[in-house]
């Protein structure tokens, strides 16, 4: 996976990518989500 990039001008360095089996499944999706943004 490449550099995530907000815009054309910034790349962020530290990231952290979704896992796929956490993408296919809604509710642990949305759970993920919520641990992630606090």
């Amino acid at each position: 996976m490449k550099p995530f990039r907000p815009n054309g001008k910034q790349t962020l360095k530290h990231y952290f990518e979704v896992p796929l089996d956490i993408i296919e499944d809604r509710e642990s999706l949305s759970e993920w989500a919520l641990r992630a943004a606090f």
